[in-house]
């Protein structure tokens, strides 16, 4: 099991058997952050698999335990700390491409998907999916692709 000082928190092993996580940026409440989410599961995964260790203790430094998520961070706010697990590389790049929902609505995204896909000249049932989306209906799919 890794102890020390990770991204936004900390393990320790204070007893035998007891394992120990402070959260540690009480300056952000605690706030947790993508990165810090993951670092987080692998903590948790590790204490679990170590027959070791019995009890997992969580903490907060400062006023606060946590405050949720920081969406400051969420705006590139270095933490400072190592990563446990490595950063999830950026979008793929495919045929298909990768778009932004968030920065101007779903229904954009998937015209935008479907003029890099030009799904128009693909399958009647793709088409027909994005029919439907902007009818605001069920598809209506052939036959073949139901089970």
């Amino acid at each position: 099991m890794d102890t020390g000082e990770f991204t936004g928190f900390e393990v320790a092993l204070r007893k035998p058997g007891m394992a120990w996580l402070r959260f540690n940026t009480p300056e952000r409440l605690n706030g947790m952050t993508t990165a810090i989410k993951r670092d987080l599961i692998e903590a948790v995964t590790q204490v679990q698999m170590d027959s070791a260790e019995r009890v997992l203790v969580f903490t907060g430094s400062g006023r606060t335990f946590c405050a949720g998520d920081d969406l400051k961070a969420y705006r590139g706010a270095e933490l400072g700390g190592k990563p446990l697990v490595p950063d999830i590389p950026p979008g793929h790049d495919s045929g298909l491409g990768t778009c932004n929902a968030a920065e101007f609505g779903w229904e954009q995204a998937l015209d935008e998907i479907a003029a890099k896909t030009a799904i128009s000249d693909q399958h009647p049932d793709a088409q027909e999916g994005v029919t439907a989306f902007h009818e605001k209906r069920p598809p209506k799919f052939n036959d073949w692709l139901r089970p």
